[in-house]
């Protein structure tokens, strides 16, 4: 006869609450569900909202290893100052201009003393584009950005400071 360990059960976690801390991005909904899982089965019950703060200590962990490897991502590319001035334009807003993301880009590159031309402009949103930093949607018939990662904004910016000593 085979012996099957007790299977965690999430009847009573409040799905709202990790899909609010998620920001109901598939990979961090994944985290979740796996630090819940693992602190379900280190208990051997049923989840509750009991295991809820031992097990984000576990997601904020796995997040933050994430982060530090988009970042890195943002390092290698040359990005990360600008992706820095980028996520200030999202601090109070869910979504932005295009004109107000291109003269931001733009400002940044000067700062930096790239060669500057609509185009490096243009390739440099881009590449922000690629690597899911912003994303452009359409909300109301026009065209904005909106953070690829929304809580992933907070975190290039202090990175990028502790990066260059400001």
């Amino acid at each position: 006869r085979e012996h099957h360990p007790p299977q965690p059960n999430a009847r009573h976690v409040p799905l709202e609450r990790l899909l609010l801390e998620s920001h109901g991005y598939p990979f961090f909904l994944q985290l979740w569900g796996e630090a819940l899982w693992d602190e379900g089965a280190d208990t051997g019950s049923v989840i509750t909202m009991s295991n809820v703060d031992p097990a984000r200590a576990h997601f904020m962990e796995a997040r933050d290893e994430f982060y530090l490897d988009r970042f890195d991502e943002l390092r290698r590319t040359s990005l990360a100052p600008i992706a820095a001035r980028v996520s200030s334009l999202f601090v109070n807003e869910v979504r932005c201009n295009p004109i107000r993301v291109y003269a931001t880009i733009r400002e940044a590159l000067e700062q930096l003393g790239r060669v500057l031309d609509e185009r490096s402009v243009t390739e440099t949103c881009d590449q922000l584009h690629e690597l899911g930093f912003i994303w452009l949607t359409v909300h109301g018939g026009c065209d904005y950005f909106e953070p690829g990662i929304p809580s992933f904004l907070g975190f290039v910016a202090p990175c990028q400071r502790q990066e260059s000593g400001s």
